[in-house]
């Protein structure tokens, strides 16, 4: 009785089988196949039932992959030509992030996290509030970061702690003041304020001035996450 190979799933006829000219052109289509690294479309999925071991250049990001049976995962071997190099997430994305002790106002008000992966495990992020009519900040104003790529605090690599700086910016109400972000929750997937570099204040009701309509914070940073650094 005929049995498959492990990986391609080639037939291996039994000693007494017969030559079946059908079954030898699939294994030869399956062989040809998988020869050199064959390569995934813009728009197309990779293998969906994969073996170990298994290449493909993925022209969806532009990186080579080789799929590991024991993690279940495509991981990146190299970039090519026009990678996109922040890996897993692909380009910029922009959502609304959770916001604590905040009441937005409308209209013009503006709740904007965008955010992208750099090589490796680093996030870059950019925040923009601004507040609408009626609009203001009730006690230590906070945004959440993204779910997808949480703030890394895994012992392994130096845990973080509360009030670590990962960026800083601009906060104007009553008066303008450079602020420092930080974290203000372990997560995941973390959470951060802004502390007012001349005062060591948190961003609050009255902090740098009384908060309304028009009034901003913009900064930007990078903090590490504990997101796979495998591109999937």
């Amino acid at each position: 009785m005929s049995s498959l190979t492990s990986r391609v799933k080639l037939t291996k006829p039994a000693g007494a089988d017969q030559v079946d000219i059908t079954i030898l052109d699939t294994d030869f289509d399956l062989v040809d196949a998988e020869i050199g690294f064959p390569n995934v479309p813009v728009s197309s999925p990779l293998p969906s039932v994969p073996y170990d071991g298994q290449v493909r250049f993925d022209k969806n990001d532009g990186f080579l992959k080789q799929y590991d049976a024991a993690s279940t995962l495509w991981k990146a071997i190299s970039p090519g030509a026009g990678a996109l190099l922040q890996g897993n997430g692909g380009a910029w994305k922009t959502i609304t992030p959770t916001i604590g002790n905040v009441t937005l106002g409308t209209p013009g008000q503006k709740n904007l996290l965008d955010y992208i992966r750099l090589p490796g495990n680093l996030i870059y992020w950019r925040y923009l509030l601004v507040l609408g009519t009626g609009g203001g900040i009730t006690g230590v104003m906070s945004f959440t970061l993204p779910a997808e790529f949480p703030y890394d605090i895994g012992a392994s690599i130096n845990a973080g702690v509360g009030g670590d700086t990962i960026g800083v910016g601009t906060a104007n109400a009553a008066s303008k003041r450079t602020v420092a972000a930080g974290l203000n929750g372990l997560g995941p997937p973390g959470n951060v304020s802004f502390v007012v570099s001349d005062s060591g204040s948190f961003v609050q009701n009255g902090v740098p001035g009384v908060w309304a309509a028009t009034n901003w914070i913009a900064a930007s940073g990078i903090y590490r996450t504990s997101a796979a650094t495998n591109v999937t």
